[in-house]
């Protein structure tokens, strides 16, 4: 997909809307800005212009906290409600319309885990709450829900809620 309508469908809202406005939502939503500057930076990053990659990594991590690697997978309509303190490691695989808050760490478990690929996989229509740790080579299955600062060091079944730590299944999704 070209990274004009990627960035597009990162932007769009409820109503229809010009550039304009699409420009100016970008420009005064934090979560909005850094899904983009991570899309630009991975760009870059996958033709060859890792300077100005490192350029745009850097802007995330100064102005927003949050580290994201290029070398993970994120996909359309990945929400950050608060963009404070996210750390996503190099080989995390993100599926599409993931909700994640402030201080969530997607990562490796151990040391050496980016030569392993060692990180976490997570599918589609996730809610990750703030604090969570989610680490380690572990799939969080479609629409399943990771309480607050909640460890997932195991994989988790789609359609349920865990917390706790370790987190456990709390609860089942009734998908109708």
């Amino acid at each position: 997909m070209k990274l004009f309508k990627i960035i597009n469908q990162e932007i769009r809202t409820n109503k229809k809307i010009n550039i304009t406005k699409k420009f100016y939502i970008l420009l005064t939503t934090p979560s909005k800005q850094v899904i983009v500057l991570y899309r630009w930076a991975k760009c870059f990053h996958n033709n060859g212009h890792k300077k100005i990659s490192t350029l745009l990594l850097n802007k995330i991590i100064k102005d927003f906290g949050s580290y994201i690697s290029v070398k993970s997978q994120i996909g359309i309509d990945v929400s950050f409600r608060h963009v404070n303190g996210v750390v996503i490691g190099e080989g995390v695989k993100i599926g599409n319309r993931v909700t994640i808050y402030q201080q969530v760490t997607l990562g490796g478990r151990n040391l050496g885990d980016s030569a392993k690929g060692n990180y976490p996989i997570v599918n589609d229509g996730v809610t990750i709450f703030a604090g969570a740790k989610i680490i380690g080579p572990i799939t969080i299955g479609e629409n399943s829900v990771v309480g607050a600062n909640s460890v997932v060091n195991r994989d988790v079944p789609a359609n349920t809620v865990v917390a706790g730590i370790p987190a456990k299944i709390i609860n089942r999704i009734n998908k109708k």
